[in-house]
């Protein structure tokens, strides 16, 4: 019986040991996503390629007095992004298109 409860001792102590904190951190390092030149294409198409790079925060602007929102991008074109084409971002920052109707 003392070996059972000394082997159970044993194992219940190396767990401990192996869960227990380190003390060294252990951050991912945060992946930046580079703006590609989606501008002059369809405002829903650079959209979804922002959207499969990685980018979760990618809203419109319209770029016109003329229209105010923006119902269907599909109907518009990419002027402009926020930040500029070439700018490295985090995934969750946002991203903003500028369009206009064509």
């Amino acid at each position: 019986m003392r070996n059972v409860n000394r082997t159970l001792v044993a194992f219940a102590t190396a767990a401990a040991l192996l869960s227990a904190p380190t003390g060294i951190a252990s951050a991912a390092p945060s992946a930046t996503i580079t703006i590609p030149d989606i501008v002059n294409q369809n405002a829903r198409v650079a959209q979804s390629k922002l959207t499969n790079l990685g980018l979760t925060n990618v809203d419109f602007a319209s770029a016109t007095t003329k229209y105010q929102n923006v119902f269907n991008p599909s109907n518009w074109t990419v002027v402009g992004v926020e930040p500029a084409v070439g700018t490295a971002v985090a995934a969750g920052d946002p991203v903003i298109l500028k369009v206009t109707k064509p």
